[in-house]
């Protein structure tokens, strides 16, 4: 009895040792697997901070771009704008130089043409060119004889926007410079 006693206890206790191994082993591997899931859960969260973090960084640094753009091409829209008020401006008084020249030429011509003539008939041919000279401001001609400006490059230097005065000018007091870049610029028919 003692033998099957000492056999049966042996046995037991094998047995039980092998139990408690195997369920401290599970107790292991599932605490293990407990810790890799949560590294694992920890290390997904990272990066899906850090993907979340690059994603709004991108969005921040395109944002910042597209309005430092949209400001460079406002700053280039407004200076072109600047540079082609100037430019017109400066054609208007071109022309309008040009065209005071060519009525002082004109006018010139005419004196020297009157005192080649006798003297009486001079005097008498200057006071007709003089008064054939109109100073009629509701015609082109008279109110740049009058002014020296045509009545659109008088409006903007006296404050009006250059397309105001475009479209406020009839045509017949336009030349024909001005109504090329009003239909040009503003679309003004």
């Amino acid at each position: 009895m003692n033998k099957a006693y000492i056999a049966s206890v042996i046995s037991l206790s094998i047995l039980l040792v092998g139990c408690g191994n195997q369920s401290s082993s599970k107790t292991n591997t599932s605490s293990s697997k407990a810790k890799s899931e949560s590294i694992a859960k920890k290390n997904s969260i990272k990066r899906a901070s850090s993907i979340a973090l690059a994603k709004q960084k991108s969005s921040e640094s395109k944002a910042k771009k597209d309005n430092d753009s949209k400001a460079q091409s406002m700053s280039i829209a407004s200076s072109e704008s600047a540079s082609s008020k100037l430019a017109y401006s400066q054609s208007v008084s071109s022309a309008n130089a040009a065209y005071s020249s060519s009525v002082s030429a004109k006018s010139a011509q005419s004196s020297s043409a009157s005192q080649a003539s006798s003297t009486s008939s001079s005097s008498s041919a200057t006071q007709s060119n003089s008064s054939s000279i109109s100073h009629d401001t509701n015609t082109l001609t008279g109110f740049l004889n009058t002014y020296g400006k045509s009545p659109v490059a008088y409006k903007i230097d006296h404050g009006m926007s250059e397309k105001e005065a475009l479209e406020t000018t009839p045509d017949t007091m336009k030349t024909s410079g001005e109504i090329q870049y009003g239909y040009m610029t503003y679309g003004i028919k």
